[in-house]
């Protein structure tokens, strides 16, 4: 009895240990020696192209509007270099590569999108998860089979480094056997070194731990959902004999990022790389298109040559999870007391009248690199896209996040006396209880002279150029190289 007592105390010892360790030790057996797409690209066309031949590339887009600017950007500068490029994306967003003639838009149907986004934006935690568990389950095998007809004839395949799509993108990748580059804007890569070294993690309000659990627990709980019986994701990867064992379908698992190229659309200056990022990860910075590329919108640039007040931005995203005649009312009500002039996207206002208002304009589309250096503050929701504009444009800003994880943006800025963070919450609970105006509050301290240098010194310290030539180059440059392995060195 005394025995068996023993080891079932044991057990309950060692079982923490063992899922600690389980979490942890990813990290720290990572091989970035491993071949590139080293586990399924067999006899791909890489060891018959020339390096010369143009190439037919095809940008597996999920997401909302910060997500597809990173791929038209890129597509654009390889289109430039002779290659034959295909953007996919939602329908809301395709004006953003047919207006570019170089570009081929491919429609990507995913009507779940929006409600995981709104779930996520309005911090149900059971609404969330359950919508996530579905999305990974049974859409994911709708969204594989869109991108499989779209890349039937493409020679390379761009995707997400996202927990809801990578391994999407990587079972279309292995099923057609197609080298696969991740694109990302996570500023939590999962190495060892920027996950337990204090001196490299530079997301201060993640923290190490919660970094590490960030990518490996998180990920493991999304694995879970796809090993289940009744998962329709397993059930395709049967059917193309792919592999469908634990733990290959733990999403983001760091081993399996190891063999795929990234581009990390992450200003070095702003999250520096863990000094274990291995050479076919690159830091480019935010990628955007040109402004001339994009046209102008005359009517802003008339609205904005007849002010003669200071400038503010208001924009919000792509989702609507705020109340927005709410902030409409806030933004009115700041513009009045600090006798300012204001843009917003009309998507973040609520859709009133703006006759009595001459001071705010409500525009449907910016561009930022033209609109932002104009402006004497941005309020913006700390996308990633967004923010980087911000910084790039040297400007203050105020982050009012629409999702848990865009204000560490707004943290960043804070770090570097260059802005504030705004919780639409606190903003809300204040105007409704007392009249009290945080937005006002937030503006006064970002347009403080401290805020405005240190803005500016943020913008001449920052990556402000060639980060989508940089991520061209790589691209080919990797490409070229495999190629050549597979023509003369075709045993490894």
């Amino acid at each position: 009895m005394m025995r068996l007592c023993l080891r079932i105390t044991l057990c309950v010892l060692l079982l923490p240990l063992t899922f600690l360790a389980y979490l942890v030790a990813p990290f720290f057996f990572l091989r970035y020696d491993r071949p590139l797409w080293g586990s399924y690209l067999r006899d791909g066309f890489l060891g018959r192209w020339d390096g010369r031949r143009p190439l037919k590339f095809l940008f597996l887009t999920w997401g909302s509007r910060g997500d597809l600017q990173p791929n038209v950007a890129l597509g654009l500068e390889l289109a430039r270099r002779g290659h034959k490029v295909t953007v996919m994306g939602s329908a809301d967003y395709s004006e953003m590569v047919v207006r570019h003639a170089e570009l081929k838009f491919e429609l990507f149907d995913d009507p779940y999108l929006w409600q995981l986004a709104v779930a996520f934006g309005s911090s149900k935690g059971d609404d969330f998860l359950s919508l996530v568990s579905g999305y990974i389950q049974n859409g994911s095998a709708a969204q594989i089979q869109q991108y499989m007809r779209a890349g039937r004839e493409a020679d390379v395949l761009f995707g997400n480094h996202a927990a809801m799509m990578m391994l999407q993108h990587v079972t279309v990748a292995e099923a057609l056997n197609k080298p696969l580059f991740l694109l990302t804007h996570d500023l939590t890569l999962p190495t060892a070194d920027y996950s337990f070294n204090p001196s490299e993690s530079r997301v201060t309000d993640y923290g190490n731990v919660v970094n590490m659990l960030n990518h490996r627990l998180f990920s493991l709980l999304l694995g879970a959902v796809t090993t289940g019986p009744g998962s329709e994701i397993r059930k395709l990867r049967q059917s193309l004999g792919l592999d469908t064992s634990w733990p290959f379908l733990e999403l983001l698992h760091p081993l399996h990022l190891a063999e795929f190229p990234i581009v990390w659309t992450a200003d070095p200056f702003l999250w520096k790389p863990g000094r274990d990022h291995p050479q076919h990860w690159v830091a480019t910075g935010f990628l955007t298109t040109d402004a001339k590329a994009e046209g102008e919108n005359q009517a802003l640039e008339d609205w904005l040559n007849e002010r003669d007040r200071p400038v503010v931005y208001f924009g919000q995203g792509s989702f609507d999870h705020h109340d927005r005649p709410t902030l409409t009312d806030i933004i009115l009500d700041a513009l009045k007391e600090l006798h300012m002039d204001g843009v917003a996207l009309s998507r973040t206002l609520d859709g009133r009248d703006l006759a009595p208002y001459p001071f705010l304009k409500a525009v449907a589309e910016v561009h930022q690199d033209t609109l932002f250096p104009r402006c004497e503050v941005v309020v913006h929701h700390g996308g990633a896209g967004t923010a980087s504009q911000c910084i790039r444009s040297g400007r203050p800003g105020v982050c009012m996040p629409s999702m848990p994880f865009q204000a560490v943006w707004g943290t960043r800025l804070e770090e570097f006396g260059a802005g504030v963070v705004l919780h639409h919450r606190d903003m809300v609970e204040a105007w409704r209880t007392s009249g009290v105006n945080l937005l006002t509050k937030a503006l006064k301290q970002a347009m403080r002279p401290s805020a405005q240098a240190a803005a500016k010194e943020l913008k001449a310290q920052s990556l402000r150029q060639g980060g989508t030539r940089m991520a061209a180059d790589k691209v080919l440059d990797i490409l070229r190289r495999e190629a050549l392995r597979e023509k003369f060195e075709p045993e490894l």
